[in-house]
């Protein structure tokens, strides 16, 4: 696992490896640059804000205490550094006056940003007024007129443990406050800001060939209508936006609005934009040579009123490529529009329930009418194991418990409402610091508001994931771990994430203290497992890079051509082992397929390396085959099943007797095909069918005991010679000596009968005869 930022900043200080220090630029700078621009408003200001940062980082490193989060402390020296422009400024130092005086006002140069912006502001705002009045007052004290903790100890009359405490379970519960569209964030296209030139002037500082380069004068004066305003967007910025990043999530739609591109040569993935009631619509120009298609899909309630911040989903019609779904969440309007579909039928669901078949046609832009099936009204409350209500949660709604995504987050009472779920749907929750909740039904919730308890003590993890070639993946599913039954026999969902345009992601309730399954797959690219381990202090940071997949098809054939129905299995670097339960997540990351009615399998996402691949059908035919397949790789094989191949042979005691009754059975390598077990005949004889050309151990079992095998004879391999396998006296299940049966009869009184097994004897006979 990668070095976190915090170590490698401590190598940094301790050992002036300036190579971690570009690494830590590297990783948080995007981060710090976005509050930095929500709060300057310009670009270039957020560049000169950065770079002063990272530079009085640099000097003041001694301060930083070793496992502090590194980034809340950067974003706090950004804090102080806007605080002693503002203090300048209000000191009405002459020569600041007349220079910005002859600067233009710095504009925001975007305007969703902007409005982005006045929107985190108001909310703010609101939210901080809704606390309880102890938190409250501290929290004003701090944000709007800049007291430290001791001296709002001093205002207030309290100690200062107690003012540090409300401090940081008010920015907690303001945090959970906040709707999940609400991102202290810019624009997507903010995401890929250029910072070359200012991690070059950090570097250059950190070899001694460099000075602090002090801010722009325009940072120093601040609109006084902002202070509120800006000062709380920090704090939210420390305490919500981190480590999640750029995408703007609306309140009912999944985690990111990101627009997945279906065609397998475009792996980079591109955000769109969800448009805000100001924003007009730009129309979509057709490109006569482009060769796809576009939708533009309208959605509403079942009224026929718009149905906004509604997540969508466009998935071609019988493609087995899970990740081939694409999820886009619509305006106010309830519209939202798909580009670079490739031709052909796709459905088109919400998020909610109803779907609609349309095609994407190439070069042209297709209207869809969805509209969302009269569902249940979903009220919930979310609530920890103790039963305190938990603000800011995560809802989550699926179709399947391994699929679900984030909807909404509950607000400061732990309260939800999700509008017209269909009845099916799967419903949970999940929250920092806790294991997810029980799933329930959308029906489930027709009688009145239920309420979702959180399962225990949990972390969580955060990360990037990365194409080959080093660019961020948006678009691409993370997960953790499986669906199972908790200890109550209560079904829980795993925690789902989308990665964001910046290709990042975070997810909640992961076991503590031992390593955990995590997941992660993309249109175009081969499923990743690994594992995590995470602590209760401890939130690692994981960068996960996909390669291009493997892909592999083929149609199942009898020996006379014709197609057949049955199921394939293929082994691959990411299969569990031999006997281990596959329970990794989404059927096309599972290690087998079922055929179709056209016998068709295909495995779209494989990684590559050494594949086994094995087919069977009802019947007990089977074929199988390896591959060494190469990144990108497109594979076909069309399977011949048979069940020529067979293991026959007789099973004899050391005396040349055959041993009836007894149980064959036959292990070969993993992924296999491995023949049904059989019986021996009276004369001893067994026949293995349906075996691969590999060679097999063959295991005897005494009738009745599966538990150890008699005999075993390995490198057997089908198709030759029969076997004759004998027992050895010393390994026959025999008990010699005196022995006496108690028989209790129906009037209460006992019978005893002795009898002796000799080492000759296998199976004694022994006759009793009951007088009346």
């Amino acid at each position: 696992m990668p070095p976190t930022v915090e170590e490698l900043f401590d190598r940094w200080r301790s050992q002036g490896d300036h190579r971690a220090l570009a690494a830590v630029f590297d990783r948080t700078a995007t981060e710090v640059w976005r509050v930095a621009r929500h709060l300057c408003g310009n670009h270039s200001e957020a560049d000169d804000l950065l770079q002063a940062t990272f530079l009085a980082a640099m000097q003041s490193a001694g301060h930083w205490r070793r496992g502090q989060p590194l980034v809340p402390w950067l974003l706090g020296i950004l804090t102080n550094k806007l605080r002693l422009a503002r203090r300048q400024q209000r000191q009405g130092q002459e020569k600041q006056t007349e220079v910005f005086a002859t600067r233009p006002q710095p504009t925001r140069d975007d305007p969703l940003a902007a409005a982005a912006h006045g929107e985190l502001r108001e909310q703010l705002q609101h939210r901080l007024a809704e606390l309880p009045e102890v938190y409250r007052a501290v929290l004003v004290l701090q944000l709007e007129h800049g007291l430290s903790a001791h001296e709002i100890a001093d205002a207030l009359g309290r100690s200062r443990a107690t003012v540090r405490s409300q401090l940081h379970r008010g920015l907690e519960l303001l945090r959970r406050a906040l709707p999940a569209g609400l991102q202290p964030t810019s624009s997507g296209a903010d995401a890929s800001r250029d910072l070359r030139s200012v991690r070059a002037a950090v570097l250059m500082a950190a070899i001694g060939r460099a000075t602090v380069v002090p801010l722009s004068l325009s940072l120093t004066v601040m609109a006084k209508k902002l202070l509120v305003g800006v000062v709380l967007l920090l704090a939210a910025g420390v305490w919500f936006g981190w480590p999640r990043s750029a995408a703007a999530v609306p309140a009912d739609a999944p985690p990111a609005a990101t627009q997945v591109a279906t065609a397998t040569d475009s792996p980079v993935v591109t955000e769109q934009a969800v448009q805000s009631p100001a924003t007009s619509r730009t129309p979509v120009v057709e490109n006569t040579r482009s060769g796809v298609g576009s939708l533009r899909v309208r959605v509403r309630w079942a009224d026929g009123t718009p149905a906004a911040a509604m997540g969508v989903c466009v998935q071609p019609i019988g493609s087995s490529n899970w990740f081939a779904q694409s999820w886009q969440t619509t305006d106010v309007s309830g519209i939202t529009e798909y580009h670079n579909l490739s031709p052909g039928k796709v459905q088109v669901r919400a998020g909610h329930g109803g779907s609609v078949e349309a095609i994407s046609e190439a070069d042209v832009v297709t209207d869809v009418e969805l509209t969302i099936p009269q569902g249940i009204d979903v009220r919930g409350t979310v609530v920890d194991p103790d039963g305190r209500l938990v603000g800011g949660a995560i809802i989550t709604v699926g179709r399947g418990s391994e699929d679900v995504l984030e909807v909404r987050r509950t607000d400061a009472n732990g309260t939800f409402f999700l509008r017209s779920v269909a009845k099916r749907n799967l419903v949970t929750a999940f929250a920092e610091g806790f294991a997810g909740s029980q799933v329930l039904t959308a029906e489930q919730f027709a009688d009145g508001t239920q309420e979702l308890r959180l399962t225990g003590i949990a972390g969580s993890v955060a990360g990037r994931v990365f194409d080959t070639d080093g660019r961020p993946l948006a678009g691409a599913w993370v997960t953790h771990g499986y669906t199972l039954f908790d200890f109550t026999g209560t079904l829980t969902a795993m925690r789902v994430a989308l990665t964001d345009a910046a290709g990042e992601f975070r997810l909640q309730a992961i076991p503590l203290a031992m390593s955990w399954p995590l997941h992660a797959g993309a249109l175009g690219h081969a499923t990743w497992k690994g594992t995590v381990k995470v602590t209760a202090s401890d939130t690692p940071f994981v960068e996960i890079r996909l390669e291009r997949a493997v892909h592999l098809r083929g149609t199942l054939r009898d020996q006379n051509g014709a197609p057949v129905s049955g199921v394939v299995t293929v082994i691959d670097r990411n299969s569990p082992g031999k006997s281990i339960a596959d329970q990794r997540p989404w059927r096309n990351s599972r290690s087998f397929d079922s055929t179709h009615a056209e016998s068709v399998f295909a495995f779209p996402n494989l990684p590559a390396g050494d594949l086994l691949v094995s087919a069977r059908d009802k019947h007990g035919n089977v074929a199988s085959r390896t591959f060494k397949a190469l990144p990108g790789d497109q594979l076909e094989w069309d399977p011949v099943l048979t069940n020529d191949l067979a293991i026959r042979g007789k099973l004899l005691d050391d005396g040349g007797r055959p041993l009836a009754g007894w149980r064959v059975a036959a292990g070969g390598p993993e992924g296999q095909p491995e023949p049904s077990p059989t019986e021996t005949a009276s004369d001893g004889s067994f026949a293995l069918l349906s075996c691969a050309q590999v060679a097999y151990a063959v295991r005897c079992y005494v009738k009745g005991d599966w538990h150890q095998a008699i005999l075993e004879q390995r490198g057997v391999e089908p198709g030759g010679e029969p076997l004759v396998l004998r027992v050895e006296r010393a390994a026959m299940p025999t008990c010699p000596g005196a022995w006496e049966l108690e028989l209790e009869l129906g009037t209460g009184s006992v019978q005893r009968f002795p009898f002796v097994v000799t080492s000759e004897a296998n199976a004694p006979v022994i006759e009793i005869t009951v007088s009346r």
